[in-house]
């Protein structure tokens, strides 16, 4: 069994907040049983610091050993392994209350339809067992970790991409960026942290091949594209600030002006094709914009900016409505109306109203 890490080196590495990859652990040198859990960093000379139930423990990379990289163009790895009768094999085990799953050498008896009849090596192995082909394993798709050059490399993380990943702080770590590195550069762990300058930092454990290629990424594609990131955002920021100043001025000079329209009537305002806005435009020399309206939904925000003020409040004048009702007794409707609507309709024209509405009150 390992030993816990001593107290200096863990707390040094936990003041990282780290992600570790899958590794596989045996309690003996040369054990049958392997059992799965989690990276947790270097440790001693020619050990490592694993996850071991609610605890980390350290123990010798002889015992250590992870799932090798599938060859290129090798589909095996995603498909049930075809064992036939008298195969070796590794045979995967759930976790129970007190250990976590595992892996178990094993020999082929026999297969029963679908099922393997397997009997497990070592001490104290259980009977012969019936399994299915997804919890069988070919031996040998694994590597130890004793027979890789592991190393540790920290970054810092250049100055203009601390902006550009303003969470990646403890739950920041789970970003997909991350994830994402440590899968394909094949790193055994990452770690994240803030250094002692204030700048982020970033720690990377795996063998050497893997580190050299994840901190090429980090420095050529990843911390470039953060800081051009990093960069436009703040070039943004500024461009807000002036236009906002900008607006605030020209609305105090009655360059700009803003009013809410009802959405039922915005047929009327826009018309058809949008042709009165674009006459509108050509006749007084404004710009007009009709944006949604964020309080309320059957309303939208028409927005008038141009050079003259008389000519921005004529535009107003133009495109602003206004809603009046008028009760009438009954008997005066029909006068009122005329018929089908004539005299009314002629009054609409005249004076351009919108569409008129008459209801009854019953």
């Amino acid at each position: 069994m390992g030993k816990p890490p001593p107290d200096r080196d863990f707390q040094a590495s936990q003041s990282f907040d780290f992600i570790g990859a899958s590794v596989e652990i045996a309690l003996f040198d040369s054990a049958d049983k392997w059992f799965i859990t989690a990276f947790r960093g270097l440790a001693s000379k020619g050990c490592v610091n694993v996850q071991w139930q609610d605890r980390v423990i350290e123990v010798r990379t002889t015992q250590v050993r992870v799932a090798g990289k599938p060859k290129l163009g090798d589909t095996k790895e995603d498909q049930p392994l075809a064992a036939k009768v008298n195969d070796r094999v590794e045979v995967k085990m759930p976790a129970s209350s007190s250990k976590p799953a595992s892996y178990i050498s094993a020999t082929v008896r026999s297969t029963c339809g679908p099922y393997f009849l397997v009997s497990l090596e070592g001490r104290g192995r259980q009977e012969d067992l019936l399994v299915l082909p997804d919890q069988l394993r070919a031996p040998g798709r694994t590597e130890a970790l004793s027979s890789m050059a592991l190393e540790e490399v920290v970054l810092d993380c250049p100055e203009g991409t601390e902006e550009a990943h303003p969470d990646t702080d403890t739950e920041g770590l789970k970003q997909e960026w991350l994830m994402t590195l440590q899968r394909e550069c094949n790193l055994l762990g990452l770690g994240v942290r803030h250094g002692e300058s204030g700048r982020r930092q970033l720690k990377l454990v795996g063998e050497r091949s893997s580190t050299t290629r994840a901190s090429k990424l980090l420095h050529t594609v990843h911390f470039w594209n953060q800081a051009e990131i990093a960069k436009c955002r703040a070039q943004q920021a500024d461009l807000e600030k002036r236009l906002s100043c900008l607006e605030g001025a020209s609305r105090e000079e009655g360059k700009v002006i803003e009013f809410p329209v009802d959405m039922d009537i915005m047929q009327l305002i826009i018309g058809r094709s949008g042709k009165r806005l674009q006459d509108i435009k050509g006749q007084l020399g404004v710009g007009i914009e009709v944006l949604k309206c964020p309080q309320d939904r059957n309303q939208a925000i028409v927005r008038v900016v141009g050079q003259d003020p008389d000519a921005v409040a004529a535009t107003q004048r133009q495109l602003e409505y206004k809603r009046r009702k008028l009760s009438f007794d009954h008997d005066e409707v029909g006068y009122i109306l005329g018929r089908n609507l004539a005299n009314i309709r002629e009054i609409a024209e005249k004076v351009s109203l919108f569409p008129l509405r008459v209801a009854s009150s019953g």
